[in-house]
């Protein structure tokens, strides 16, 4: 009733209908009122209403009568990545662009899609810097066993500058994005007897952990802890450095989120430590040094993230997922971290060398 707008049961209001129509001696008055437009507001409005749904259910039909696919029309768009780091020399972007499928399962798709008359081009206050192309090895082959294709530059971003990533090509003519790097840290210090504990890991009992701590920058949207041990392992007559990171926690100090600190548990180090050691028991082996990091992110760095990794969603089964994309055209995202670290190096005589 409250779809009708009134107290009146369209139900006996259509039956009163029926009855006068079929009554003789009331038809001609009922007619008649009807060529006065004398008819009840609520009988008017209960005529469009069936006007209406014979209309709808007219276009019901004509419409089950089309094909339907839940493919859109496939239109090629690109697809670029790219994540500038304070930390590293060289900087890379990829250039892709969307593909199309037979089916429905985009996993069919065969072979990559890399971009390979792109010109790609980084601008700045400070310069402007022109990529190249070329291949690096794939880390997973299970689904393309074919390198990546990337562009690089040797380069390396400054905190606090803004950047801005321009790709052209005749495939999709051009796409853009900026960003604005987070500035460094306004500090950075070591916990007490840090060194101490890092020197001699298994004799300093006394100390719970190591820890660094960061000042924040305001501009930062979020940042993320890291623990880097750097090492020497021999390999015939040469010296081959490798890196592994150590998972850590850290947490807000009672200043709130302009003050970060990097902790790793002295006994987590220690075994840390004692793992390499027999991971290469019968090979010369050197710790060299080992970096707290704090990677602060800028805006779109962190929105791609944490709308990506939310989305993946282990309990339920979606049939969406959320996208973000800061490019004037495509998808993909040009984002960017500024990497502040607190370094120790290990003696020569290092406990743990071998």
């Amino acid at each position: 009733m409250r779809v009708y707008g009134m107290n009146t049961n369209p139900r006996r209001l259509l039956g009163r209908r029926i009855h006068l129509s079929n009554s003789v001696g009331q038809h001609d008055l009922y007619q008649s009122a009807r060529s006065k437009g004398n008819l009840s507001h609520s009988e008017k409005k209960l005529n469009w209403y069936i006007i209406g749904l014979v209309g709808l259910v007219g276009m019901l039909v004509v419409s089950c009568n089309e094909a339907f696919s839940p493919k859109a029309p496939f239109e090629v768009q690109p697809v670029v990545y790219s994540v500038l780091s304070t930390d590293s020399s060289k900087q890379f972007v990829r250039v892709y662009t969307t593909y199309d499928v037979q089916g429905y399962e985009p996993y069919d798709n065969p072979a990559d899609t890399p971009v390979l008359d792109a010109s790609v081009v980084i601008t700045g206050r400070r310069g402007e810097w022109t990529f190249r192309d070329t291949l690096i090895p794939r880390p997973y082959e299970y689904r393309y066993r074919t390198p990546v294709h990337v562009y690089v530059t040797d380069w390396r971003p400054e905190p606090g500058e803004a950047y801005t990533l321009l790709v052209t090509s005749e495939q999709f003519r051009e796409t853009s994005a900026s960003i604005t790097l987070p500035a460094r840290s306004q500090s950075a210090t070591w916990s007490p007897s840090a060194a101490f504990l890092l020197d001699f890991p298994d004799t300093a009992k006394h100390i719970y952990d190591v820890t660094a701590t960061f000042a924040v920058s305001p501009s930062v949207t979020a940042w993320l802890p890291q623990v880097v041990l750097y090492y020497l392992v021999e390999t015939g007559e040469d010296w081959r450095e490798q890196k592994m990171e150590i998972p850590v926690a850290s947490t807000p100090r009672p200043g709130g989120y302009s003050v970060a600190a990097v902790y790793c548990p002295r006994a987590y180090l220690s075994s840390i430590l004692n793992q390499v050691h027999l991971k290469y028991l019968n090979t010369r082996l050197r710790f060299n040094r080992i970096s707290f990091r704090l990677v602060q992110m800028e805006a779109s760095f962190y929105t791609y993230y944490n709308i990506v990794r939310r989305a993946q969603d282990t309990l339920t089964t979606r049939s969406e997922l959320p996208d973000f994309t800061n490019l004037s055209k495509g998808y993909g995202v040009f984002a960017g971290c500024t990497v502040d670290s607190l370094v120790h190096y290990y003696p020569s005589d290092f406990v743990k060398n071998q």
